[in-house]
């Protein structure tokens, strides 16, 4: 057992940190107003390791931040309180092959390039309250070959470039954003379903906004989308597609809003299966241009209890199933616009 205490502006630098190193060892350090420089910092080595950065307290490394290292090791990093931050020059891993979590929380805040959780064993974030952030200036990978889970709550917010929930196929990735001024900014892409299973839900006011959206990107893939109750929001500023290659489902429900920049597409191949369910007063889903039913899969759009629905037009296949769908949008006083890749007579 060792512990290390860094406070009222002490500082410590070194060039190699690592909190449990030894299998059955447990290392603490707290950072409690002062400063800890270390170009590798590793917690929970072969071990458990706790890394507290509290009270304007800053740690600051050069290469890779890894938490929860070989496997049976157990790391966990808290950043605390306005002015509190962790600064990585380069990546951050948690769950490499142990178990490893991260909480941001009070105002705390974490810097670094790609952030991978969930690599080969199962990683956690929580990012919470009003200040707190989580910022990586690459992209956000959340289950890459085990299990890795994001929740954003209370105010806190996270930015990276692309985000990709449930990345490899047998992995799992799940996302949370939880109330008002919550968010989570994607400057590029999301994929929520990759190859793996990707589950992303947004409730009680809080955002998610990103370029294109893929909902179960690759064959085998399975992923999920949940926007709900007045004030959530997701914003895509390009396409969306919904089962691109495999299973994909978006469910607005109870106020929230889905807004799509350009097309929206739901069953893209053929061995997709999309999914839009549009249902409560407030919910809208809106498309700058035209939503597509049925590519060369199987497309489904589900419109109640007062969901509203709404593109420059409905463009739906030729297939049985996209007929019925036309049918349904035409009760439903739509005007759908028919566009099919043979002529009339062979649809």
């Amino acid at each position: 057992v060792g512990n290390m205490l860094v406070q009222n502006s002490g500082s410590v630098s070194n060039a190699s940190g690592t909190i449990g190193s030894s299998a059955g060892s447990i290392g603490t350090v707290t950072v409690d107003g002062g400063d800890w420089v270390s170009s590798i910092l590793t917690v929970g080595g072969s071990g458990t390791g706790t890394l507290m950065i509290q009270g304007g307290g800053t740690v600051s490394n050069d290469f890779v931040g890894r938490i929860g290292d070989i496997l049976g090791s157990n790391g966990t990093v808290t950043v605390d309180g306005a002015g509190s931050s962790w600064t990585n020059t380069g990546a951050v891993a948690l769950g490499i092959d142990g178990a490893g979590s991260l909480n941001i929380q009070s105002g705390g805040s974490v810097t670094n390039t790609q952030a991978d959780v969930g690599i080969r064993g199962n990683g956690s974030v929580l990012v919470t309250g009003m200040g707190s952030s989580w910022s990586s200036s690459e992209e956000l990978n959340v289950g890459l070959n085990a299990t890795g889970d994001v929740t954003i709550q209370d105010g806190g917010q996270v930015s990276n470039t692309a985000g990709d929930i449930g990345l490899n196929a047998g992995s799992s990735g799940t996302v949370t954003v939880d109330g008002p001024s919550s968010g989570w900014t994607n400057t590029s892409d999301l994929y929520v379903g990759d190859a793996g299973t990707g589950s992303l839900t947004v409730l009680s006011g809080g955002s998610l906004s990103n370029v294109r959206g893929y909902i179960g990107s690759q064959m085998g893939s399975d992923g999920g989308v949940t926007i709900n109750g007045a004030g959530s929001s997701w914003i895509n500023s390009s396409q969306l597609y919904i089962g691109q290659f495999s299973s994909g489902d978006v469910s607005v429900l109870d106020g929230g809003a889905v807004s799509v920049g350009g097309a929206a597409y739901l069953g893209d191949d053929s061995s997709a299966d999309g999914t839009l369910t549009v249902a409560g007063l407030g919910s809208s889903f809106t498309s700058a241009l035209p939503l597509t039913v049925g590519v060369f899969g199987v497309g489904t759009i589900n419109i109640q209890n007062g969901g509203i629905v709404s593109d420059t037009d409905s463009v739906i296949g030729g297939g049985n199933t996209a007929m019925d769908a036309a049918r349904v949008a035409k009760r439903l006083g739509y005007e759908p616009l028919i566009i099919y890749r043979r002529d009339r007579e062979h649809m």
